[in-house]
């Protein structure tokens, strides 16, 4: 998110609506909210986008060798 990495970041947690409480909007309430939960909602997604690459790329992988190894 290089450039504008933190307004980015700010729409992109806005946009889950987790922090979200009425009656302000979306962005306002990441803006009053504990920046360590936001944070820590960040870092819980970075986790998890981790883990669920690693979990695509080794069913691919097992995939792969499969055909390969039909192929012989």
């Amino acid at each position: 998110m290089s450039g504008y990495g933190w307004l980015n970041t700010l729409y992109d947690v806005a946009k889950s609506g987790l922090f979200t409480e009425p009656p302000m909007n979306a962005i306002n309430s990441v803006r009053n909210q504990n920046v360590w939960e936001v944070f820590t909602y960040l870092s819980w997604k970075t986790a998890s986008n981790e883990y669920e690459n690693a979990v695509r790329e080794s069913i691919e992988n097992e995939a792969k060798m499969k055909r390969n190894t039909k192929r012989k």
